[in-house]
Formats: structure tokens, sequence, C-alpha cells
């Protein structure tokens, strides 16, 4: 991934560069980089900013969110989290929409605020269904 986003920034290409980045950071979170993690987060949420990426400032806010999450920043994690849910509807990202909504509820309840998330949990539990691909043919009784 670290290549990809040398290759990027070689090219110039603000976007993919925060793509990568995002992505690159949701990994490091994974891993147990924090720090790092963060540092790669904060810079493409910079940079998608800067250009008006809407559907990358969302997906970045998720990741933090998740990140702020794992690290016990729970505050910090539901205000990301509700930015990201709030653009995510917005722009009828409905994937997103759905985890940002699950991964709320998450930290919500963690925070005490049992109504909230069961909302929530309603709310991602409805879309979901929405979301599956439909059987393939090779799925359906002869």
């Amino acid at each position: 991934m670290r290549e990809v986003l040398a290759l990027v920034r070689r090219h110039g290409e603000d976007v993919g560069e925060a793509l990568t980045l995002r992505r690159l950071g949701a990994v490091l979170g994974e891993l147990g980089s924090l720090d790092e993690a963060a540092v790669c987060l904060h810079t493409a949420m910079a940079i998608a900013t800067a250009v008006g990426h809407r559907r990358l400032v969302a997906e970045t806010l998720y990741a933090r969110g998740v990140l702020d999450q794992r690290q016990g920043k729970l505050s910090d994690a539901a205000e990301a989290l509700e930015q990201s849910l709030a653009l995510s509807r917005q722009h009828h990202r409905r994937l997103l929409h759905a985890e940002a909504a699950h991964r709320l509820s998450q930290v919500l309840e963690r925070l005490g605020h049992r109504d909230r998330a069961r909302t929530l949990r309603a709310e991602a539990l409805r879309i979901a269904p929405d979301l599956a691909f439909p059987p393939s043919t090779t799925d359906r009784p002869a």
C-alpha cells in the first residue's frame, strides 16, 4: 500500500492519495499502529476536504470514528461517526449509511445513550436487506 501511495503522490493525484491514505489508515488501525493510522487519516481528511470530495470525507470520518472507538475515545468516535452518518444520508451512500449507523449505535450504547443506539441499530437493519446481492440463478430451485 505504501508503494501505491508513493506512486500516486508522484503523479500528483490528490483524490488517489487521499483514498490510499484512508485505506492505509484503516489497515494500520486494525494492525494496532494507532498513531500512524491517525496521521494517515488526518492527512486524508485534509486532502479530501480541500478538493471537496464529499464521499471521501464521509468515508474518512467513518474510518476516524472506528479508530477513535478502538482507542477508547468514545466521544470523539461519536462525533466523527455522527458527521459520517449525516453525509452518507445527505448523499445517499446506503452502505456507508448502514455501517455508520451501526457503528455509532455501538459507541452510543457504551456512552449510555441506549434509546438513540436502539434507533440507529433499527435504521441500519432497515437498510441492510436492500444492500444484499440478488441470488444467482444457480441458487434457485429448478
